[in-house]
């Protein structure tokens, strides 16, 4: 097996603002799932918000993923021991906190809190095409 080109999107700002753009001044992690979206082929979300535990409030919902092959992992947080350090609140205004509408998608390493639902894959979408998606390491419904 040969490597696997990936895109690699890093997050490294825990506002929810989306400019349009995610490079290396300014990415949101809505702004890293659009960019994603928008590239055909596995994709690798990581995250470089500084160092240690950040929180990401959110007031309306996050893109879904609709491509498959993207993994968005928190365990990249610099500090990341074991425990997760990006908390993504949904502040009980958002009713869904990720949703997977393509298969084979991962994620990792996230407190989800104060959602409707943190993780919702529809398997309207996912299903047909296998699903295969990953949920680990993630503390959800958890503060």
């Amino acid at each position: 097996m040969g490597d696997v080109l990936t895109n690699v999107i890093v997050v490294n700002s825990f506002n929810d603002v989306d400019d349009g753009v995610a490079n290396t001044n300014h990415t949101s992690l809505r702004e890293a799932i659009m960019a994603a979206n928008n590239h055909t082929g596995p994709d690798l979300i990581r995250f470089a918000i500084g160092t240690g535990a950040r929180a990401i409030g959110f007031t309306n919902a996050l893109p879904a993923l609709m491509d498959a092959g993207t993994t968005i992992d928190a365990t990249t947080q610099p500090g990341f021991v074991g425990q997760p350090l990006i908390y993504l609140d949904g502040q009980f205004q958002v009713p869904t906190g990720f949703r997977l509408y393509a298969p084979s998608n991962t994620i990792r390493g996230f407190a989800i809190n104060r959602f409707g639902t943190g993780i919702y894959g529809d398997a309207l979408f996912a299903a047909p095409f296998g699903g295969f998606n990953v949920i680990e390491g993630n503390y959800i419904g958890t503060d």
